[in-house]
């Protein structure tokens, strides 16, 4: 662990009944929150330094431009048989009560995660792909399935 910026914060994150944490691999002080979540802390609690930049960003591939547009251009389909005809098949597939989730992950940098709700709309949400140690190459076009 990087040196705290004061004692009052190296004293908190050492006492296990201080709900606060630090993971040094993301450079993320956290409040441990009673549901079993944190919430992310950028300041000090104890003296109101700004905490150094989290390095989560650097988890995930930058979206590439051509692959943002490819996926703005589904928007408009509001059937799921659509899609997969346009895709070819979901990496992934989840049902609740309420709704399904497909996931798809044509793209190098970038999955679509779609929603069907019970109301039978589609819901569009693009995800930067996790870089796993792996290079980011390509043109942003549609890998050939």
């Amino acid at each position: 662990m990087e040196s705290p910026c004061c004692r009052g914060l190296g004293r908190a994150i050492e006492n296990p009944t201080i709900p606060l944490d630090y993971d040094g691999a993301l450079f993320e002080y956290r409040l441990l929150l009673t549901t079993g979540g944190h919430a992310f802390i950028s300041f000090c609690p104890f003296c109101g330094t700004e905490f150094p930049a989290s390095r989560r960003a650097l988890l995930h591939f930058e979206p590439a431009e051509g692959e943002i547009a490819q996926i703005e251009s589904l928007v408009g389909i509001n059937d799921i048989d659509e899609l997969r005809k346009r895709l070819g098949e979901p990496v992934e597939v989840v049902a609740t009560e309420q709704m399904e989730q497909f996931r798809f992950a044509n793209w190098r940098t970038v999955e679509l995660i779609v929603q069907r709700q019970a109301d039978a709309k589609l819901r569009f949400i693009a995800v930067p792909k996790m870089r796993d140690g792996q290079t980011c190459e390509g043109d942003g076009k549609l890998d050939e399935t």
